[in-house]
């Protein structure tokens, strides 16, 4: 629950970013922000050997895959895919991964709109 605060609000701010810059600049924005999240392309290592770099290197692969145009988008489910990753890394059934992949959407959004609104 505490990672999907913290992610909502980074979204919050990414949305406050895009608004602020304009279309052209904005889109200029979300390139450096792909290719700096996406620059190191690396196998992911055994989640029982390195689970952080397991999390990591298994997300930037959904973000690369996702490609630049849905980079925002995949942005805002990050919880959630960090979340499905970490499940199915630890043996969790897919009935406990989904109920979690859901509590992780809808919290993080409910911390992007309260960040948004305090952002207005």
């Amino acid at each position: 629950m505490l990672n999907s605060h913290v992610f909502g609000a980074f979204d919050a701010f990414a949305t406050a970013v895009r608004r602020d810059l304009g279309k052209e600049r904005a889109a200029e924005w979300d390139r450096k922000v792909f290719e700096e999240a996406t620059a190191r392309q690396s196998v992911p290592p055994p989640y029982a050997k390195d689970p952080v770099g397991h999390l990591v290197a298994s997300w930037q692969q959904t973000l690369r895959e996702g490609g630049l145009e849905n980079s925002a988008d995949v942005l805002e489910q990050q919880n959630a895919v960090m979340v499905d990753i970490w499940g199915k890394a630890t043996g969790l059934g897919d009935k406990v991964r989904d109920s979690l992949h859901d509590d992780a959407l809808n919290d993080t959004s409910a911390a992007r709109g309260n960040a948004l609104r305090n952002l207005s």
